[in-house]
């Protein structure tokens, strides 16, 4: 019984070994990716910043980014695939 109990914990340690070998592999094949997105997400906020800047100084601007971030405030609400 005893080594019956020590074959299955072996095995399970086993399995868990090599998912987590292949969830690491998953992660390295995903990085470029990942840094991509953080990449672009910087540019945007960047020129997100920017054009709140220069609606200081510009009110029609001001207006439609107003305009903008109310349409993006309802649509962040609405239930995914309505």
């Amino acid at each position: 019984m005893l080594l019956f109990v020590l074959l299955l914990s072996a095995l399970f340690s086993a399995w868990l070994s090599l998912r987590y070998t292949s969830s690491l592999r998953k992660l390295q094949r995903l990085q470029p990716q990942i840094m991509q997105v953080n990449a672009f997400n910087s540019i945007f906020q960047a020129l997100k910043n920017d054009t709140v800047e220069y609606s200081k100084t510009h009110p029609d601007l001001a207006t439609i980014l107003q305009s903008l971030e109310k349409a993006h405030l309802t649509d962040a609400t609405k239930p995914a695939g309505k």
